[in-house]
């Protein structure tokens, strides 16, 4: 029953990224409106990996998975709150659990807004440089951390109910906030440069989507370049190429930040978990873990239930 209904939810999601428009995404803010602000709630997330000119705030209000912003794998939850500079790639993605439960709902607030939103010539007053540093900063992607990340929470919210130059003088306060705190953490490498093409875009998606889609079973190399068509080898450079990481280091990524979402939301045991995300060895599993976390299994659980959030 499982594998039917695996191999169901496979093909649809394949079915519908195969019709997806192109991954450079026009973000449509109204005539009236310098900043565009939208709360978006579905049952799962279902944007590609895009990239737009427009810097974004993402503060995600519900639902978990998987975050991917440039060449950084990152697992997210509920409260995470990201600044996403100008043509990042980036996407959220749920896992099967989450697509295939029919009461999960996601929800994510987003601010798009373009640097220039008040002038080119802002950036070059004394006042502003902390934010043009930041917004430079931005480039490689930021999860904002901390006392922060309550303060900003609460700052969006407020702008999500305002309009005119209201909305404009709290954008400003945020970005004076974030300018300021050392409470961010980069997310995308320092070298970091958007390779992708929109056609690219699409073969990457497919890759992401068939790792997310079978994280828990055996995923090979050679299934995976087949669905970009190409050879092992000629996949090895591609994706070496576009996401400045190897193949195997990505897959060891997505299943460790899985790994790591199970040991925060359950009681089961490091062995267990192991086999879940896709590792028929425990041994090997505890070496990728410690080798991507730098914690162990345990510690990183323990070091979780005894972090104090504010």
């Amino acid at each position: 029953m499982f594998k039917d209904r695996f191999a169901l939810i496979s093909f649809i999601l394949n079915k519908f990224l195969k019709a997806m428009q192109p991954k450079f995404h026009k973000v449509l803010t109204p005539p009236s409106n310098s900043i565009n602000v939208v709360k978006n709630r579905r049952h799962h997330f279902l944007n590609p990996f895009h990239y737009h000119p427009e810097m974004e705030i993402s503060l995600i209000l519900k639902s978990s998975g998987f975050r991917f912003v440039g060449d950084s794998v990152e697992s997210f939850e509920a409260g995470d709150l990201i600044f996403i500079g100008s043509d990042i790639p980036h996407c959220w993605r749920n896992d099967l659990a989450s697509i295939t439960n029919p009461d999960h709902e996601a929800e994510i607030l987003t601010v798009h807004f373009p640097k220039a939103f008040i002038g080119d010539t802002f950036y070059n007053l004394p006042e502003s440089s902390a934010i043009d540093i930041f917004l430079k900063k931005s480039k490689q992607g930021i999860k904002v951390i901390g006392k922060t990340r309550v303060e900003i929470t609460e700052m969006l919210l407020v702008l999500e109910e305002q309009d005119g130059m209201n909305r404009i003088i709290t954008l400003l306060s945020i970005l004076d906030r974030l300018s300021k705190c050392r409470e961010i953490l980069p997310l995308a490498s320092a070298g970091f440069v958007n390779r992708y093409s929109e056609a690219e875009s699409d073969r990457i998606n497919t890759v992401f989507l068939h790792v997310i889609n079978n994280l828990s079973g055996k995923i090979t190399l050679q299934e995976v370049a087949s669905l970009t068509n190409l050879s092992e080898t000629a996949f090895c450079r591609y994706f070496k190429s576009k996401t400045g990481k190897r193949f195997s280091n990505f897959l060891n990524e997505v299943r460790i930040g899985y790994a790591c979402k199970i040991l925060i939301s359950s009681n089961r045991s490091i062995t267990e978990i192991a086999y879940e995300s896709g590792y028929n060895s425990l041994a090997n599993f505890l070496i990728q873990f410690k080798s991507i976390m730098k914690l162990t299994p345990r510690q990183y659980q323990l070091q979780y239930k005894n972090a104090s959030f504010v």
